[in-house]
């Protein structure tokens, strides 16, 4: 995901018309069809639930599309760009009024060395992993939970219930034997 990922926001910086292209067509081509039946098949292989890669899928694409768009539309293409952006923003703007903009601009922006552009390897990794820390919770089998993409297979009617350890919700209990990857139940 993270190779497809940072292939498609380079393909989209060197063609940025494409972005509003993208995934629009009502009649998409058998290309596109494959590309996504490929993405779906390679989440479901790496552990996920139908829902989960579909969640995967969306999360994913918004980011690298939503991503490249804002750094195509920005006001500068270098560090040099940034710095005098920052500049011209800092003298314009009641620093007292906006403290922790301020802050940004002046003590992460204008550092030497920072490039937007790896702020995308940064927001990237924050995705995957979540995404990997999700998968882990969408399977767990529990039923009246936001959580639960996997019903389980509990044949009690009547039994008590324990609770969710991502939301809380109350879910099946030790009675109805149905073991979950984890081990909670």
């Amino acid at each position: 995901m993270r190779r497809r990922a940072v292939s498609t926001r380079d393909a989209l910086i060197r063609h940025p018309w494409a972005i509003g292209l993208m995934d629009s067509r009502s009649n998409p081509g058998l290309a596109t069809l494959r590309h996504h039946d490929a993405v779906i098949g390679c989440l479901r292989s790496g552990g996920f639930t139908i829902a989960g890669a579909a969640h995967a899928f969306s999360v994913l694409d918004s980011y690298v599309y939503g991503f490249t768009l804002q750094e195509i539309s920005l006001p500068f293409e270098s560090s040099v760009g940034i710095e005098d952006l920052a500049d011209s923003i800092l003298e314009q703007m009641p620093r007292d009024e906006f403290p922790h903009l301020t802050e940004m601009i002046g003590h992460h922006a204008l550092k030497p060395g920072y490039a937007y552009a790896a702020e995308f390897d940064i927001g990237l990794d924050l995705i995957l992993d979540g995404l990997e820390r999700q998968r882990e919770i969408w399977v767990r089998p529990v039923t009246g939970c936001v959580h639960a993409l996997r019903p389980h297979s509990c044949r009690s009617a009547n039994h008590s219930s324990t609770r969710c350890p991502a939301c809380s919700s109350t879910g099946r209990s030790p009675e109805c034997g149905a073991q979950s990857a984890t081990g909670w139940n």
